[in-house]
């Protein structure tokens, strides 16, 4: 009896199945301007669907989480901001409509308020939390702004920044002093097409994207000081951290993961032709939690004669 309990046992171990992996606590979206939102798997870079087949995005810029936990995604050729929900990824409503504006980016701020890059406009408007229209706080060329775009991002230090496409530069909003000034210089370091903004998780600086200067740039928070972090980079646009803290650039229709410390290429998360991205200009990972399993029945047999 007991050779055959240790057979059984034995049997028991060799055929039991694989341990599961825990599922990725967290989404990847990437903006294709051309095609639309696609959705991937964060940790392996798996095609998971496009955000919406309706057509409803036209144009498709910045993705980031709300503070209502709503996605919010900017349609800059249809003029809106649309929501979606985080878990089902259902379409919601639209946020905002806002004409002739061209918006390309958005920012939550600390006072409740939304944030939105004009890119038509050259400015930034403010929107109320319910998006009703309040002001203009980065009037038209501030700072020497022009054509403020996507990266547009709150700082640890509490004050906006906002990237110029076209006037290859950052400036800087103070919303406790309502100032706007230079905080990367135009053409600093080379840089061209100031596209993307990424704080650092320790808060001490922030990365920029040149896009047609294909450059990494590093802003020192504390300093001002502009340096290089990574070059010859193809067009680089959207910026995002992974789960695991590798660094992701979005390059044309490819994410690469890259040591964020020093600007080192670690490999790629999203190969060209996955997921049908065309004209990719932004990244944004989000978390979420994955619906529970289905219950699996357990299905237990008794030996009568060895009553086991």
């Amino acid at each position: 009896m007991l050779r055959l309990l240790a057979l059984v046992a034995t049997l028991f171990v060799t055929h039991a199945g694989p341990v599961l992996a825990a599922p990725c606590p967290a989404r990847l979206f990437v903006s294709g301007y051309f095609s639309t939102v696609h959705v991937f798997d964060a940790c392996t870079g798996a095609y998971v669907r496009d955000l919406d087949t309706t057509g409803a995005i036209r144009g498709a810029q910045a993705v980031r989480l709300g503070p209502d936990g709503l996605l919010y995604v900017t349609s800059e050729m249809s003029q809106q901001i649309l929501r979606y929900r985080n878990d089902t990824l259902a379409y919601v409503d639209a946020f905002a409509t806002l004409p002739g504006a061209d918006p390309t980016g958005f920012a939550f701020g600390p006072d409740g308020n939304v944030y939105v890059a004009a890119f038509r406009t050259n400015n930034v408007r403010r929107l109320s939390a319910a998006g009703t229209p309040i002001d203009i706080p980065v009037p038209l060329g501030a700072a020497g702004l022009n054509g403020p775009d996507n990266g547009i991002t709150f700082a640890p230090d509490g004050n906006l920044y906002v990237p110029g496409y076209y006037s290859n530069s950052v400036i800087r909003f103070a919303p406790r002093t309502g100032i706007s000034s230079v905080a990367v210089a135009k053409g600093a370091m080379g840089l061209t097409a100031a596209r993307g903004i990424l704080p650092e998780p320790d808060g001490s600086g922030l990365l920029i994207t040149g896009e047609n200067s294909g450059q990494l740039l590093r802003l020192d928070l504390a300093t001002g000081a502009v340096s290089v972090r990574a070059s010859k980079l193809s067009n680089p646009t959207g910026l995002a951290f992974a789960p695991n803290g590798d660094l992701l650039i979005l390059e044309g229709s490819v994410v690469r993961r890259f040591d964020p410390a020093t600007g080192e290429v670690r490999g790629t998360l999203i190969a060209a032709g996955n997921g049908g991205i065309e004209g990719g200009v932004y990244l944004a990972v989000v978390a979420y939690t994955p619906p529970a399993p289905a219950p699996v029945p357990v299905v237990e047999y008794y030996h009568p004669g060895l009553d086991h």
